[in-house]
């Protein structure tokens, strides 16, 4: 009895046909893949920026550094000297937009003891294109100059960075 349903089973494998390895209505296809290597772009610094020399009062007061460099500042100070705004140089593929991004919009100036001055930075744009590889950036800045502010030469820092969009 065994020998016939071993038989059985056989004839109805054959009568089956082949077993498909691949499902009856598959498809392959191909896909591209790319890339663009871009030379770094590169940031230099032109000019600080530079507030001038400024003799405080027993009020306080602003002073404001435009694009061009040139000062505003309030009546309770004198402000004289060369003031210029911050500049930079960015060099990257021609024809390319670069984003731009001061570290913080405050900035923070120290006479090497204990005084400081505040103010606020920005720049003259957010993204910039690099016409022929090149393009120009402008940092300006208000400065709060405070009633009676301590003598000194006071400095600061910010940083700035430009990137690929």
């Amino acid at each position: 009895m065994e020998s016939l349903s071993v038989k059985a089973v056989l004839v109805f494998a054959a009568a089956m046909g082949p077993i498909a390895s691949e499902p009856a209505f598959a498809a392959s296809g191909s896909g591209d893949a790319t890339v663009e290597v871009l030379e770094a772009h590169s940031l230099t610094k032109t000019s600080d920026l530079s507030f001038g020399s400024i003799i405080p009062s027993a009020r306080a007061g602003s002073i404001r550094i435009a694009e061009d460099g040139t000062h505003t500042c309030d009546a309770s100070l004198t402000c004289f000297g060369t003031t210029t705004a911050g500049a930079f140089s960015i060099l990257g593929r021609s024809g390319e937009t670069v984003s731009v991004a001061l570290d913080s919009d405050t900035i923070t100036l120290t006479n090497g003891a204990s005084a400081s001055i505040s103010g606020k930075i920005s720049t003259n744009a957010k993204r910039l294109t690099l016409d022929a590889g090149s393009a120009n950036l402008k940092i300006v800045a208000s400065l709060d100059i405070s009633a009676n502010q301590a003598i000194g030469s006071y400095k600061g820092q910010y940083s700035v960075s430009v990137n690929y969009q």
